[in-house]
């Protein structure tokens, strides 16, 4: 009887001290400022203030820094997602997931047993209708004043592949509601194989194939240009991608190699928020000059994170100038598109304030087209009009 009490406080002894040095060591080592796994900022660790610490708010700051920071949180919830989720998704019976969806999360889904997350196709509710009336408003009223163009890209939340017909007829509808003079066109997806052609498995921007797909329908849209041609097809065997898709949901098995299409264009000048510069990190991929730990989210490292502003001078003074708007999407293709005119500026919703009027904005550089690249999520942005005036 003795021999087991003193192994029960041996044991509590043992339990208490390596919580005590668990904790200490997560208090002194170098703090992380995002988790990759979880693909967000973590709680950081607060600086000491005496007002703070009297009333307790210093306190509960760090027990939350500690409690999102503990040591071996990020191996845990990786292994976590491995064990619990991923074999939950990959053994679902075919007659559940054939033809149908198989939902993952709230939002994302698998469909016909595969091996895209998608997005599970929305319905049109009346307050996406009311956002989205609004926009499309303020849109028409630049349609009047300049050549403007719109260039949708359908994606998995707007597509039934059940159906094969629109969850939400976008394209319909925009052509129902927008008013003045414009073009128009989209990225058609017919079926479930379509989707796979243009899109990511992993992540829900569209993929190289997409991206050149939308680059060329947009200058034949715009300019009636022959698209350039990639010279190289590009496979980067030796890292993996884990999309938005698949870190929404903490799912990394899902993974894929990303690839892209190599391009040579001429000779320009970018500006990145006003600073001559280089945007996104073709050049270093294809020199193999890249991160290979995992979680990367390659489509940003490869073709550019959001600026507030981006310029391409291409320098053709005989071209117009163009304006285009949109939201990550359009990175891929920004400076394709720009290679057909004199110089291309490219706003992000993030640029848009208060202060900000299209209309001078297009005057003062003397822009001579808009192009707007468009998906879903962009159209019911309560922001996205944000400048066109009241």
């Amino acid at each position: 009887m003795n021999s087991n009490k003193k192994y029960i406080n041996y044991c509590f002894v043992m339990l208490v001290m390596l919580v005590f040095f668990t904790g200490f060591y997560s208090l002194i080592r170098v703090p992380k400022d995002t988790s990759i796994v979880e693909n967000r900022k973590l709680t950081t660790f607060p600086l000491f203030n005496y007002k703070l610490f009297l009333n307790g708010e210093y306190q509960n700051a760090l027990e939350n820094a500690l409690s999102d920071q503990f040591i071996g949180s990020e191996s845990i919830r990786t292994n976590y997602n491995k064990v619990f989720k991923f074999p939950f998704a990959s053994s679902v019976k075919k007659s559940i997931c054939k033809n149908n969806y198989f939902s993952l999360s709230l939002y994302k889904a698998i469909y016909n047993c595969g091996d895209y997350l998608v997005e599970k196709p929305k319905k049109m509710t009346k307050d996406m209708h009311d956002i989205m009336s609004e926009n499309i408003k303020y849109y028409s009223k630049l349609n009047n004043t300049i050549d403007t163009y719109y260039y949708f890209i359908t994606t998995s939340d707007v597509f039934d592949f059940r159906t094969n017909s629109y969850s939400m007829d976008i394209p319909k509808y925009i052509k129902k509601e927008m008013k003045g003079n414009y073009t128009f066109d989209y990225l058609k997806i017919n079926n479930y194989n379509d989707y796979k052609k243009y899109f990511y498995k992993t992540d829900h921007h569209w993929s190289y194939k997409g991206s050149f797909l939308g680059y060329k329908d947009i200058i034949s849209m715009i300019t009636g240009d022959e698209a350039k041609k990639p010279v190289e097809e590009v496979s980067f065997d030796d890292i993996y991608f884990n999309g938005s898709s698949s870190k929404d949901i903490k799912m990394f098995n899902y993974k894929e190699k990303f690839k892209a299409y190599k391009f040579n264009l001429e000779p320009h000048i970018t500006y990145v928020d006003g600073e001559e510069g280089i945007y996104g990190g073709q050049d270093k991929y294809f020199n193999k000059d890249y991160k290979r730990i995992n979680y990367i989210n390659h489509y940003a490292e490869f073709y550019g994170f959001n600026p507030k502003e981006l310029i391409f001078d291409f320098k053709h003074e005989d071209k117009d100038n163009l304006l285009i708007l949109s939201n990550s999407y359009s990175n891929a293709v920004d400076e394709l598109i720009a290679s057909h005119f004199n110089k291309t500026y490219v706003l992000h919703r993030e640029y848009k304030d208060g202060n900000f009027d299209i209309y001078q904005y297009i005057k003062n550089r003397n822009i001579n087209k808009v192009l707007f690249i468009v998906d879903y999520s962009y159209l019911i942005s309560e922001n996205s009009h944000v400048g066109m005036g009241v």
